[in-house]
C-alpha cells in the first residue's frame, strides 16, 4: 500500500510543478515614501469639478503633519498626494481639473482620482506647461469593450475540466495497473469486492486532489512568448475636442495589472494613432498599487501589453546589464544602434544621453518654441526636440559659444552630475558625507563639481564602479543603461 501512496504523491508533485514552473519572474518591489494625509470621498457626478476649494482643507492637514513625516523618511523629502475616491463610477468618467489646481505647484505632488480600479494622477507642477495659462482641463474616460488576449488570462472552466479529465484519467490507469499488479503479486488474487472498493476510493481521492491543483494553481505564460497579434483591452481618453489635437501635460493614467500574463518588468502603455499605428509610451510600475502609470498627453485609445525587447549582443547571463537594457528598451527609453544590436561597449554621446533622459522623465517636447537653439544643432537632426527639451528643463547645458557638441562623449563624472541633479529634483536630499568617495583610489582626480553627485549616487546604490572611478573616462552605453535603470527603479 505504501507504494500506492508514494506513486500518488509523485504524480501530483509533477502535476503541480508542470504549472508552477510557468509562473514568471519575481515582481519588482520598489520602496515609496509617500505622504497621504486624508482621503476625500465623493460620489461621482457627471462633469464634476476638481478645484482648489475641494482639496484646500485636506492640503492644510497634510502640510501641518509634513514635518512629522519628514523625521521618518530618510534621504527624501516627503511627498504630499491627495487621493480623491470617486464612487458610483463604473466604466465611464468625466471631470474637469480647474486651473486653480496649478496654484498648488510645489506643495502638492499629485492629486489621485481613484475610481476603485483605474486612476488618474494630476500633477499641479506641470499643469500649465503646455495647457496654457488659466486653462481648465476636461478629461473624458471610457472603458472600451473588454477584449482580452487568450494569453492574458487563466484557462477557461472548460479547459480546466479538460485538464482535470486528462490528469485524472491518466492517474486512474496508473493506479488500476499498480493495484492489480500488487494484488496479483503479493496476495495472489485478482479483483474482488474489497479491491474494487479500494480502487474506487483511491481513484476518487486522486481525482479530487488533481482537480484542486489544476483549479487553484495560477497558470501564467512566459510573457516573452506573447504574440504581437493578440487582442488587447483598450481605454479611450479625450481632452475637450479631440479633433483639435489638444495637448496636455501633468496628467497621468494608472491601469491595474489585474489580468494574468502581464509582466511588471516589461508591460508598457501604448497609444493608438489615427493612422492605425501604435506608439510605445512606456510607463512606471507602481508596486504598492499594482498599476502601470503613464502620461496621457493627447486624446485617443490607450492600451497596455507586454513589450519584450532583446538584443543579440547582450548575453542573458550578464544579469545586471541584460535586465537593465531589456526593461528600459521595453519602455521605449533606450533603443539599439541597429536591429538586434545594442552596442553596450560603445561610448554614449551627449545627444543620446539627453534623449534617454527626456524619455525616462516624460518631458514635453516642443514646449518652448521661442527658445533660441544651439548653433550646432539643426531642426532636421533626429535629436533636435530632445536637445531643446533638455535645455528648457536644465538637463544638459550648452557651452559659452552657444554650441551643444551633440556628438561628444559623456564622461563618468559628467553623468554623475546629471543623475545627482535629477534625483534632487525628484525629492532626494543632497548627500553631505563625502567619505562615500573614499572607496575610490583615484578620488583626488575627481573634479569638485562632480563630488556631490557621485556621493549621492553611492548613497542610493546607483553607482556601478569599485576601486577606481576614472572620472574622465567616457561612459559606455551599457554603463549608462545600468545607472539609468537603477535610477528608474528609485524614481518610480
Amino acid at each position: 500500500m505504501k507504494f500506492v501512496f508514494l506513486l500518488l504523491a509523485m504524480i501530483n508533485f509533477f502535476t503541480f510543478n508542470a504549472y508552477a514552473e510557468t509562473i514568471p519572474y519575481d515582481v519588482i518591489k520598489v520602496e515609496n515614501e509617500i505622504l497621504e494625509e486624508g482621503t476625500l470621498q465623493t460620489k461621482y457626478s457627471k462633469d464634476m469639478l476638481i478645484d482648489a476649494e475641494l482639496i484646500n482643507d485636506t492640503v492644510k492637514n497634510a502640510l501641518a503633519k509634513k514635518d512629522e513625516y519628514r523625521s521618518s523618511v530618510f534621504n527624501k523629502e516627503p511627498r504630499i498626494c491627495i487621493r480623491l475616491n470617486v464612487t458610483k463610477c463604473k466604466d465611464d468618467l468625466s471631470f474637469t481639473v480647474d486651473s486653480s489646481i496649478a496654484d498648488y505647484s510645489g506643495i502638492v505632488d499629485e492629486i489621485i482620482v481613484d475610481t476603485g480600479g483605474m486612476c488618474f494622477y494630476i500633477q499641479p507642477e506641470h499643469l500649465g506647461e503646455t495647457n496654457g495659462e488659466n486653462s481648465d482641463i476636461n478629461i473624458v474616460y471610457k472603458d472600451n469593450d473588454k477584449i482580452i488576449s487568450k494569453y492574458n488570462r487563466v484557462p477557461s472552466p472548460v479547459l480546466k475540466l479538460l485538464l482535470v479529465g486528462i490528469f485524472g484519467g491518466a492517474a486512474l490507469l496508473v493506479v488500476l495497473f499498480l493495484i492489480f499488479f500488487l494484488a496479483k503479486k503479493e496476495f495472489n488474487t485478482g479483483f474482488n469486492k474489497k479491491n474494487l472498493c479500494l480502487i474506487g476510493t483511491l481513484t476518487v481521492a486522486l481525482c479530487v486532489f488533481s482537480s484542486a491543483v489544476v483549479l487553484f494553481v495560477e497558470v501564467k505564460p512566459d510573457p516573452r512568448k506573447l504574440s504581437e497579434s493578440d487582442e488587447i483591452h483598450t481605454f479611450f481618453v479625450n481632452f475637450g475636442d479631440r479633433d483639435t489635437g489638444i495637448k496636455v501635460s501633468g496628467v497621468y493614467m494608472g491601469i491595474p495589472l489585474f489580468e494574468e500574463g502581464f509582466d511588471n518588468m516589461y508591460v508598457s502603455a501604448y497609444r493608438q494613432h489615427t493612422d492605425g499605428s501604435d506608439y510605445v509610451i512606456g510607463g512606471n510600475y507602481i508596486a504598492y498599487e499594482d498599476m502601470i502609470k503613464f502620461p496621457v498627453s493627447a486624446g485617443g485609445n490607450y492600451f497596455i501589453k507586454n513589450n519584450i525587447q532583446q538584443f543579440n549582443d547582450i548575453n542573458e547571463n550578464e544579469k545586471g546589464l541584460y535586465e537593465a537594457v531589456s526593461v528600459l528598451a521595453s519602455k521605449n527609453i533606450v533603443s539599439g544602434k541597429a536591429e538586434g544590436v545594442f552596442g553596450a561597449d560603445d561610448n554614449i554621446t551627449r545627444a543620446e544621453i539627453v534623449t534617454v533622459l527626456c524619455k525616462m522623465l516624460y518631458l514635453d517636447l516642443g514646449g518652448d518654441t521661442d527658445s533660441k537653439g544651439f548653433d550646432d544643432v539643426s531642426s532636421s537632426d533626429w535629436y533636435y526636440e530632445y536637445v531643446m527639451a533638455g535645455k528648457e528643463y536644465g538637463l544638459l547645458a550648452g557651452f559659452e559659444d552657444n554650441t551643444f557638441h551633440p556628438s561628444d562623449n559623456i564622461t563618468r563624472q559628467q553623468m554623475a552630475v546629471i543623475v545627482g541633479q535629477q534625483m534632487i529634483n525628484k525629492g532626494y536630499l543632497p548627500e553631505e558625507n563625502m567619505s562615500l568617495l573614499d572607496k575610490f583610489e583615484d578620488k583626488e582626480d575627481i573634479r569638485e563639481y562632480a563630488i556631490a553627485g557621485i556621493a549621492l549616487m553611492e548613497r542610493e546604490s546607483i553607482g556601478i564602479w569599485e576601486d577606481y572611478f576614472e572620472p574622465d573616462r567616457p561612459l559606455t552605453r551599457g554603463e549608462a543603461a545600468v545607472i539609468l535603470y537603477r535610477m528608474y527603479l528609485l524614481m518610480q
